[in-house]
């Protein structure tokens, strides 16, 4: 017996919303160093794309795209200027956020978690201590991290494991699978991450990380757009400001 009632069942139960890719433009504002730059996220359940249209950062420069796939764990860079791409895995790599790391040889340990909900944001409290080695010398170190998320348009998503453009992405796989468990999973209308470094007693070093999305809407997505275009080569990628 064909089951005719299971499709608008299906639709009832899950909307359209919960399926379809979402498209949304982004502004990425990041303080101490300064540098922002924008463009248009999409995201297609497990498997995000960002495409960016202006920009100043030694990375993320118009004319260059980055696919994230397999919620964020691995990493497509493409330079549409040269014609290159590189591949990366997201284990051991660190976010935007230079505080939410140390300098030389380190190691993150202690971390302690608290998430909350306060009216339509989800709030996410970390802390961690570092153990740096820098030539021969060891120093500790503890970073308080905060991540607000707004929520936007009810489109769920499982690729921004570690928030918007991994920037709450520490470093340390455990702290990072800790973070990823405690993320959200719906699209955010802003997301703001704030990390801060205090070494040996010293000066507390803060560094912060605003994206906003707006102008959501469904769109089509093919599986190639999820890959390196044909005809591109492999090559390192080249670290350069914008214009």
């Amino acid at each position: 017996m064909r089951l005719r009632w299971l499709a608008p069942a299906v639709a009832v139960l899950f909307p359209l919303s919960l399926f379809a890719a979402v498209r949304a433009d982004f502004h990425t504002i990041l303080t101490s160093p300064n540098y922002s730059y924008r463009g248009t996220l999409v995201v297609d359940a497990d498997r995000a794309r960002l495409d960016i249209a202006e920009g100043r950062h030694p990375l993320f420069n118009a004319n260059t795209s980055i696919i994230m796939k397999h919620g964020g764990r691995e990493i497509i860079m493409l330079d549409h200027a040269r014609r290159t791409w590189y591949l990366r895995r997201a284990e051991g790599m660190g976010g935007h956020l230079s505080t939410s790391r140390g300098m030389g040889k380190t190691s993150g340990a202690n971390h302690r978690l608290r998430a909350s909900r306060d009216g339509d944001d989800h709030r996410l409290h970390v802390e961690y201590d570092l153990a740096m080695e820098i030539e021969g010398e060891k120093m500790g170190a503890r970073v308080l991290m905060d991540v607000v998320t707004s929520f936007g348009p009810d489109y769920r998503q499982r690729a921004l494991g570690w928030g918007l453009h991994y920037a709450a992405k520490t470093g340390f796989e455990d702290i990072d699978r800790a973070i990823a468990r405690r993320m959200p999973s719906r699209m955010p209308s802003k997301q703001v991450v704030t990390a801060s470094r205090q070494i040996e007693g010293g000066p507390v070093v803060t560094e912060t990380i605003t994206t906003t999305l707006a102008n959501f809407t469904d769109v089509p997505m093919r599986d190639e757009e999820f890959f390196p275009p044909s005809g591109y080569r492999y090559e390192l990628p080249v670290f350069r400001f914008g214009e």
